[in-house]
């Protein structure tokens, strides 16, 4: 990406062409890979699981991740039913995340990032 000099980004068709070059550095080849733990074809820092939530409706299971570090969020990328699932009070470390859920008995697929 060649550098834009300071008197034609700060116009609007400047600005417009700046952000296009940002959102394609950005988007550019990010993948998630295949959504299987230990799959190295992904890009982006997180680890995929998928998990069958077998706890009691709204009581706090722990879901393991390979991170080495407290991760920030999670994504729900697919369930097998439908369900709410949302963050327990007890705190995240580098090695569990804790969620609750509606349902009992689903199966959840998440990157944990």
């Amino acid at each position: 990406m060649k550098p834009e000099y300071p008197s034609t980004v700060f116009t609007p068709e400047g600005t417009t062409r700046l952000f296009k070059k940002w959102y394609q550095v950005l988007r550019s080849g990010v993948s998630y890979g295949n959504l299987v733990a230990g799959d190295t074809g992904q890009n982006i820092d997180g680890y995929p699981t998928t998990i069958t939530i077998t706890a009691t409706i709204n009581t706090t299971f722990a879901v393991p991740h390979k991170l080495g570090r407290v991760p920030v969020g999670y994504h729900v990328v697919s369930k097998n039913k439908s369900v709410d699932i949302y963050n327990s009070a007890t705190p995240w470390t580098d090695m569990n995340i804790y969620l609750e859920a509606t349902v009992t008995n689903v199966v959840v697929t998440l990157f944990i990032f």
